[in-house]
């Protein structure tokens, strides 16, 4: 099967205050519902300051704990990092003014997007991905779309705003395929075409309900719900990472370098995509509700919904 390639639609700084207007407003969220992926080659977002970065880069890999060090903004920690209390508050103090910032500016040019949102975490990733030394289903630099954020987003997309602050380095991308093209290569070898694929049963209702109550003490226990739509999401996710024919082809794959300070904009769960070099990325997430799309056909819910019934996706 002949895979899409994503495209990047680049915007310079001039055009920045453009993105303001209601016009280029819907035309950016289009692109984006459409899986298509924005690219700053200079950030329009203040970056942390120089010593930050360079504590970012020096200080913290001593101290992770898990793939990435996340700022939860509910919860108003860091997650993932070990070391003293004076050296996660100041990873906290960093990582949340750095959302902040994304978050206001997200607001502005993509005000739909923002109706109703979860502001999710933002995460550093401070080592190499290529080659890193942990579960291949971890793996960055494998070709993949992004599922269960936070454990379940029940049919909700994953928007990211990715952010190089490495100052010696690019953040190179392998892109391929997009959730349309992979349901269709993958649906019927991993028994999509079934009518009760998204339906949720009493189990999955149960979980969600006590998962909604225990997040409003402890915010981080979301991570802990599931529902039949992200379990299906995760499943392609894996499917696509251990098939080596998919990943080796260079079929439909293209090459994107993102320049030190740069920043671009993706659904993580709509363009296949791999990070094949790059250390000290910012990344922070948001979940858009289905009702913000003006495509909701181009969701990956609807995309599943339509598999499972028997109609092409």
């Amino acid at each position: 099967m002949t895979q899409v390639t994503p495209q990047a639609f680049e915007i310079s700084p001039e055009q920045v205050p453009s993105l303001k207007q209601e016009p280029e407003r819907g035309e950016l969220s289009g692109y984006l519902e459409q899986a298509g992926l924005v690219y700053f080659p200079t950030s329009p977002v203040e970056l942390p300051s120089p010593e930050d970065v360079l504590f970012l880069r020096d200080v913290t890999p001593e101290y992770h704990k898990r793939k990435n060090i996340s700022y939860y903004p509910t919860a108003k920690r860091v997650n993932g990092m070990g070391g003293t209390q004076e050296l996660r508050d100041r990873a906290a103090r960093i990582l949340s003014g750095h959302h902040e910032r994304v978050e206001a500016f997200l607001t502005q040019v993509l005000p739909t997007f923002a109706n109703n949102w979860t502001s999710g975490t933002c995460s550093l990733r401070a080592f190499e991905e290529k080659d890193r030394a942990i579960d291949e289903r971890k793996k960055s630099d494998l070709v993949h779309i992004d599922a269960g954020a936070y454990g379940a987003t029940r049919g909700d997309s994953i928007l990211r705003f990715l952010t190089n602050i490495d100052p010696e380095g690019e953040r190179v991308w392998r892109v391929k395929g997009t959730v349309n093209e992979l349901v269709d290569r993958y649906g019927e070898e991993l028994g999509m075409r079934d009518q009760q694929l998204l339906r949720e049963g009493p189990l999955d209702k149960l979980r969600h309900g006590l998962v909604s109550g225990l997040s409003t003490i402890y915010p981080l226990a979301r991570s802990l719900d599931s529902s039949p739509y992200d379990r299906a999401m995760r499943r392609i996710h894996n499917h696509m990472k251990a098939d080596r024919e998919f990943q080796s082809s260079p079929d439909g794959a293209a090459e994107l370098r993102f320049r030190s300070g740069s920043a671009w904009i993706v659904f993580a769960d709509r363009t296949g995509h791999s990070c094949t070099s790059g250390r000290l990325c910012l990344i922070d997430t948001f979940i858009i509700r289905r009702a913000s799309f003006k495509h909701g056909e181009l969701s990956p819910y609807e995309i599943l919904r339509r598999f499972s019934a028997g109609s092409n996706s």
